[in-house]
């Protein structure tokens, strides 16, 4: 479903998909951990001055582009959350049932991350 939601714009943008985990695993939407830290790993790789597009389960969007996963891996420091349309639930997470928003971020050579 993720692959169904990037293919047009990736094809607009001229871009290739890659899927995480690499062997294409299909994972459960409400345990999508598993894809973390792959996903930042191959976010962080890039080269600089690349334009790229991160889909995710919102269960590891918000991690992805927050703060990580604890012990594991260091997300962009990105708060996606918005007490309007996108708030944290009691535990400080985005709700598993919101979708379709788009964020647009870069990432400098240090690794910083900020919206535009």
């Amino acid at each position: 479903r993720t692959q169904q939601t990037v293919l047009p714009a990736a094809a607009l943008a001229e871009m290739t998909v890659q899927t995480f985990p690499v062997d294409g695993t299909e994972l459960d939407p409400q345990s999508a951990r598993r894809t973390t830290c792959p996903t930042i790993d191959a976010i962080k790789n890039v080269s600089n001055g690349s334009q790229i597009l991160v889909a995710s389960h919102t269960s590891a969007i918000y991690q992805i582009m927050g703060p990580g996963v604890e012990g594991e891996c260091t997300g962009f420091g990105i708060d996606i959350s918005n007490d309007d349309i996108f708030p944290k639930d009691d535990r400080g997470s985005v709700p598993r049932a919101e979708y379709g928003f788009i964020w647009k971020f870069s990432i400098d050579a240090e690794g910083n991350a900020q919206f535009l």
